[in-house]
């Protein structure tokens, strides 16, 4: 079934959710991201540098190179969290309307750093807004819905799901 370009998809609502989220979180300090020019190279660096976490352009070859989540302090993971959020949902639109998505490594780190304990607990339960905390539960239960169509193993989403209810 083909679906009118009208209606809105799970994918367009958590883009809403995302951006309502994300909009306003204040731009991490560039110092804070410096393991991103150590480890990815300066056109990296300033791909993220000094630019809010929704504005960073998740089309360019800087972004869809770099998994810096995990490696990057707490406040500055749950900030541009929200950009790697918005990455996955527009790859998830193309990859419904023709079969394909594109984004292979920031789609693998996204649900990665969803399936790492110290992750939530050093990242995303102490720096996040009560928003956007919100929003990645929402996003937890998204991909559970969705689990065949992205192919999520059921432990890792099992492990997501327990995390994502530690957010409350």
């Amino acid at each position: 079934m083909v679906r009118q370009m009208t209606e809105a998809t799970s994918e367009d609502v958590l883009r809403t959710e995302v951006h309502a989220a994300w909009d306003l979180w204040p731009v991490p300090d560039p110092a804070d991201l410096q393991t991103l020019a150590d480890e990815w190279g300066v056109k990296v660096w300033t791909a993220f540098a000094g630019v809010p976490p929704l504005e960073v352009d998740i089309g360019s070859s800087e972004f869809l190179q770099c998994t810096p989540l995990l490696d990057l302090p707490p406040p500055a993971a749950a900030a541009y969290l929200g950009t790697y959020l918005l990455s996955f949902l527009h790859s998830a639109t193309l990859q419904r309307n023709t079969g394909m998505f594109y984004d292979f490594t920031t789609r693998a780190h996204l649900l990665v750093c969803l399936q790492n304990e110290n992750f939530w607990r050093t990242c995303l339960i102490p720096c996040m807004f009560p928003r956007a905390r919100i929003t990645v539960r929402n996003f937890v239960d998204y991909l559970i819905h969705n689990q065949e169509f992205f192919a999520v193993i059921p432990e890792d989403l099992t492990a997501m799901r327990r995390f994502a209810l530690a957010l409350t």
